[in-house]
Order: C-alpha cells, then sequence, then structure tokens
C-alpha cells in the first residue's frame, strides 16, 4: 500500500469514527426562563421537547421559547462538533507526522 492509499486508509476510518461520534452527541437546552425543554443530537435532530403546561394558553410564546430553546441547542451542538474536530485533525496531523 503506497503513502496515498494509507493516507486515504486513514482519512475514511477518521470520517467514520466522527460519523459514529457525531451519532452519539446529545445536548439539551431550554427558553430562559426553563418553560421549554429541547434535546437534540449531532444530526441536529430533535430528540425530546418539553413545554410546560401553561404555555399553551400563549401561543406566541411559547413559539418563542420554542425557537430559543432550538436554536440554544443547535449552537450547542454546533460547539461540540467543533471541538470534535479539531481533535480529529490534531490526530490526524500527529500521525501524519510520525
Amino acid at each position: 500500500m503506497n503513502d496515498n492509499q494509507q493516507n486515504m486508509a486513514v482519512v475514511k476510518d477518521m470520517q467514520m469514527k466522527l460519523a459514529e461520534i457525531q451519532a452519539g452527541i446529545s445536548v439539551f437546552a431550554q427558553s430562559e426562563n426553563g418553560e421549554v425543554k429541547i434535546t437534540i443530537n449531532g444530526k441536529r435532530q430533535i430528540q425530546n421537547l418539553e413545554i410546560e403546561n401553561n404555555l399553551f394558553i400563549r401561543k406566541e410564546l411559547l413559539q418563542n421559547y420554542i425557537l430559543t430553546a432550538t436554536n440554544h441547542a443547535i449552537e450547542k451542538v454546533d460547539a461540540r462538533l467543533e471541538e470534535v474536530k479539531q481533535t480529529f485533525l490534531a490526530n490526524f496531523l500527529s500521525q501524519q507526522a510520525q
């Protein structure tokens, strides 16, 4: 196996590991007052949504809280994914230096 093939195999392996880690990420966020709580995964899919009963009579407020909690969760997932990618990149570069 030449160096290019070996490098491609390493990259492919790292991509698979990154996808596994991404699938395992779960992030919790909530609206400012905690009346809406949301959990999303690393693929930005909503896994759980909790809404306090008193919000059902105030539609606009409920919509605002859902948006806030969702956007908060997405920001957290993005930050977590960036950390994972930086770690993988550092590991890849250190392997290449050896």
